[in-house]
């Protein structure tokens, strides 16, 4: 299933592997900063990447994340008790849900390559004065490295078929216009789903990122999910 998304995706799109590629490096290169990461100490390159094994075309196993044991805690308060809190804290800005887990992809999106991605995409930005022009950092689901190709797109961070040379360009690393999955990702860190995005986005607006903080980061984004199932939180430092 997933690998024929794929290699849709980058058939409609007009990209390749190379997108691919340009994800999973971008996320390696962010487990390297952080020491809680699967694959911290373990840097990989473009040649690493095209000898890796091929799970299903055009996803190899290094675009698939790898299921660790972790766990996430979030705290959830007021305004006004945070304003007591030892942290900055980060405030919802936005939020955008999937239709729900029975809608089926085109009632949500015109095309399987254009999933919730596209239809958070255009909730998000509706519920905020904010724009994608906003954004200092993001934090998206990387699952499979295409499916953040797909988020970067969808949220209006980049156009259409536009994602892979965002990844390419070293835009997207710390330091540069706009990091995406400065932690590392799933794909650099391990499979944990959702909640590690919010946390690694409020560490960012905290300053509490380490070696990985992009500075002066005011508004983060975070993707969770893909298909017909996901969301989209909007995040601005307290």
């Amino acid at each position: 299933k997933w690998a024929l998304m794929a290699q849709r995706f980058l058939h409609e799109t007009g990209q390749d592997s190379d997108a691919l590629a340009a994800v999973v490096l971008n996320n390696r290169a962010h487990a390297q900063l952080n020491p809680r990461a699967a694959w911290y100490g373990k840097p990989l390159d473009i040649d690493g990447y095209y000898a890796s094994p091929m799970i299903s075309t055009p996803l190899r196993i290094v675009d698939c994340d790898m299921p660790i044991d972790a766990s996430v805690a979030l705290v959830l308060t007021s305004a006004e008790r945070a304003a007591d809190l030892k942290h900055r804290p980060a405030v919802i800005e936005a939020a955008a849900l999937s239709p729900g887990t029975q809608v089926e992809h085109e009632l949500a999106a015109p095309s399987l390559t254009q999933d919730l991605s596209y239809h958070n995409g255009k909730l998000i930005w509706e519920k905020t004065g904010l724009s994608p022009a906003d954004v200092d950092v993001a934090e998206l689901y990387d699952g499979f490295s295409f499916q953040t190709l797909m988020w970067t797109e969808g949220l209006g961070l980049c156009g259409r078929g536009e994602s892979g040379a965002l990844f390419a360009s070293g835009d997207t690393r710390v330091g540069g216009r706009l990091p995406i999955c400065t932690d590392g990702g799933q794909l650099g860190v391990g499979r944990y789903h959702g909640l590690e995005k919010v946390a690694q986005a409020t560490r960012q607006l905290s300053g509490r990122a380490g070696d990985a903080q992009v500075a002066g980061a005011e508004v983060a984004l975070v993707a969770i999910g893909s298909g017909s199932r996901g969301g989209a939180i909007l995040l601005t430092r307290g």
